[in-house]
């Protein structure tokens, strides 16, 4: 028996649903803390097989009801103190069946120039669903933001676990997305930073500590773990076919692929404009005239004030010559630095459309 009140196990009472958007229908109470199912389109880790003879209803009852402690002790492996864990709530009328929605807070220790303790609250939202009457699944989402660091209230970072169940045992998927709610320009540095680092260390970590809680419970005793158990893993489509894609996976992959387009155009042409002031600046040269001229000498009253007015003028034209060879290598090597920088990016933008 479940400790929560927002779900039973059974199996035979799971709604029955086409795909896994129908997730989506889950409504909180957390406004736009939660993002739509289709953005989840970046699967963090390789799928992990939990132990064998493991149903949906072992995964919730071991790791998010509301008496587990497995992810209170994953949070405490991570060093975050002050937890507190809202039982599930059941979710808004017109809801499907079986789901529910609570917020967990903690006070989590994030590593920038240095170590501080922030304040970090995290939603979360869990849904039973029978995919196509043969496939039980539990999916639970969790949206998670901190506060009292730079930048930390532009985003969200928002994770998806998928636990699919077949009769060769459970999967287990994790998808993730951030949620920018304002744009800012390290973007960028976000997105590699959260989606290619922290987030799947953070739930391989999750993984690993599910397949021992899992084992433990059972009393299993040398249980096949991921890298063992293949026959579920050459069951499942690759990740680039896995159905949570197929709502967004058009769309997503044509913007993102006339984006880099854009990209490699506007890159060719900062290079062409670099080559130009390249070769413009090394072979640089005064005038015929100003190189050929030569300062007359004829000291007769008036002609003589001009001449001199003329000699200055040259002489300003020629000291500028000098500051220009002067800083002619300066300017070489910022063309040369820039062109390497550019030809960088470029090399990364054609990696990026081969793929």
């Amino acid at each position: 028996m479940f400790i929560t009140k927002t779900s039973e196990p059974n199996v035979s009472g799971f709604p029955v649903v086409d795909s896994l958007q129908e997730f989506s229908k889950v409504l909180t109470d957390y406004g736009t803390a939660f993002s739509d199912f289709s953005c989840f389109t970046r699967e963090l880790i390789d799928p992990i097989v939990l132990p064998k003879g493991k149903t949906v209803l072992d995964v919730f009852k071991v790791c998010f009801d509301d008496n587990a402690s497995l992810l209170e002790e994953y949070h405490r492996d991570r060093k975050d103190s002050n937890q507190k864990w809202e039982p599930w709530r059941p979710a808004q009328t017109g809801s499907p069946q079986f789901s529910g929605q609570r917020v967990f807070t903690c006070t989590t220790i994030i590593k920038a120039l240095v170590s501080k303790s922030c304040p970090f609250t995290e939603y979360q939202r869990y849904a039973f669903m029978n995919v196509g009457g043969h496939e039980p699944t539990l999916v639970v989402q969790l949206s998670g933001q901190a506060e009292g660091l730079m930048y930390a209230d532009v985003f969200r970072a928002e994770a998806l676990l998928v636990f699919t169940q077949s009769d060769s045992g459970v999967a287990m998927r994790v998808f993730g997305y951030i949620q920018f709610l304002r744009d800012v320009w390290v973007k960028g540095k976000i997105l590699r930073t959260s989606l290619d680092n922290e987030m799947p260390v953070c739930y391989r970590k999750l993984g690993s500590m599910l397949i021992e809680r899992l084992q433990q419970e059972g009393g299993i005793s040398g249980a096949e773990g991921p890298e063992k158990s293949s026959a579920l893993l050459t069951s499942l489509p690759p990740a680039n076919a896995v159905e949570v894609l197929k709502g967004s996976s058009h769309v997503s992959g044509l913007v993102w692929r006339t984006v880099v387009y854009i990209e490699f155009v506007l890159e060719i042409l900062s290079a062409l404009l670099c080559l130009n002031s390249l070769f413009r600046t090394y072979f640089f040269t005064a005038s015929k005239d100003i190189t050929g001229a030569q300062i007359p000498v004829i000291a007769t009253g008036e002609i003589s004030v001009n001449l001199t007015d003329a000699e200055q003028t040259l002489n300003t034209e020629i000291l500028g010559l000098l500051v220009v060879d002067l800083l002619r290598p300066v300017l070489l090597a910022s063309l040369l630095c820039l062109l390497f920088v550019i030809q960088l990016f470029l090399r990364k933008t054609v990696f990026r459309m081969k793929r």
